[in-house]
């Protein structure tokens, strides 16, 4: 279905060009860590990953979690087992296996245990080949977004004034856009003096120095080729 509305005329990005799809923080849970919660964890990694090789919008997945974390609610979506497991800490599940193989020469051969978990035959059966309804074209056009268009009215009930009181752009006028990174947890007060957490809070600092893809400990980010 995304990928069929990435290929409307009307989604197309100025009326030409097919937007890119990236799937940020994918994971899927075992329940527990039994033979069959790892494996299904594993199939739904194999699943999705077939599924989104042949659909051309989307370019990349990012997995979600490398590790099992507490403070995820109860799930257990990591490639591997909490570090603090009783009988295997860190301990890499199916999972782990599975995905360092995707996008190798070993990728079908790794993916081939998931079928008769998936109750089928080939990864033909898997996949969606008729038209989706309601994402032929239509007589749609789309709206004008410039920065020029733009209204906004904040949480006091104060408006951006709009064209018909500003009037056309003028020339040496210049207007800013501001936003804040809270870096603050659930429950806790916000938003923050992001300057003055970085001094104190080395966390937070080593996440302002990462490169554009974030620490590879914590995003695993995987590009279709």
């Amino acid at each position: 279905m995304l990928d069929a509305w990435t290929k409307q005329p009307r989604t197309l990005y100025r009326g030409f060009k097919r937007r890119s799809v990236f799937l940020s923080e994918q994971g899927f849970n075992s329940p527990d860590y039994s033979k069959k919660s790892l494996d299904d964890q594993a199939a739904a990694l194999a699943y999705a990953w077939k599924k989104i090789q042949h659909l051309d919008s989307i370019e990349a997945m990012q997995y979600h979690n490398w590790v099992d974390n507490r403070g995820e609610g109860g799930l257990r979506i990591g490639l591997r087992k909490y570090p603090d497991d009783a009988t295997d800490p860190d301990g890499r599940k199916p999972i782990w296996y599975l995905y360092q193989k995707l996008g190798t020469p070993k990728e079908n051969q790794a993916c081939e245990f998931a079928k008769p978990i998936l109750g089928i035959q080939n990864w033909n059966q898997i996949l969606h080949t008729k038209p989706v309804a309601g994402t032929q074209a239509s007589s749609y056009r789309p709206r004008e977004l410039y920065s020029d268009t733009w209204v906004a009215t904040d949480a006091l009930g104060r408006a951006l004034p709009t064209y018909a009181e500003a009037g056309a752009p003028k020339s040496g006028h210049f207007v800013g856009m501001f936003y804040f990174l809270t870096f603050n947890s659930a429950g806790k007060p916000g938003p923050m003096d992001v300057s003055k957490k970085l001094q104190i809070d080395q966390y937070t600092a080593q996440w302002a120095q990462a490169p554009t893809l974030g620490r590879s400990r914590a995003w695993l980010l995987s590009i279709k080729r």
